[in-house]
């Protein structure tokens, strides 16, 4: 049996970071040499902090979610538009919710053979309490992780 029978897609998991950029050249690889497409996976963790650009842009709490949608959207695009560079097949899916959570439900429902995502961590104390998602996921993921630095 092929792998391509056993397995929809790779999943790259991104928040527009160096590293996740850097993840999506590698993910491309990857879907390239097994000959499967890339679901672009970005989650809104709306714990985090707003983005600086869209706290001094938008004003009502409405803005403030239509520009986060945006942010996400983008983020989403610019990865697409890496893996297409690869001749890789894409499929984006920008959602809100616990991202780690996320990320392994996305990976186990498509079913992927992998994940791919940046080595991005929250800094400082929050990362002391919370940990980073690339460490939550490969922890708790049932599939391989690949994590670039």
């Amino acid at each position: 049996m092929a792998i391509e029978d056993r397995f929809s897609h790779i999943v790259l998991a991104t928040d527009g970071s160096e590293q996740s950029q850097r993840a999506a050249r590698v993910a491309g690889s990857v879907a390239s040499g097994l000959g499967l497409p890339v679901i672009v996976l970005t989650v809104d963790d709306k714990d985090e902090e707003m983005p600086a650009e869209l706290a001094a842009m938008r004003t009502s709490r409405k803005d403030i979610k239509a520009g986060r949608k945006e942010h996400f959207a983008e983020i989403a695009a610019n990865a697409r538009k890496k893996l297409e560079e690869q001749q890789v097949t894409v499929e984006e899916i920008v959602t809100e919710g616990d991202p780690a959570q996320t990320i392994m439900r996305v990976a186990h429902d498509y079913p992927a053979p992998m994940v791919v995502i940046g080595r991005h961590g929250h800094t400082g104390f929050r990362e002391l309490l919370m940990g980073s998602v690339s460490h939550k996921v490969t922890h708790t993921a049932d599939c391989p992780v690949l994590v670039v630095n």
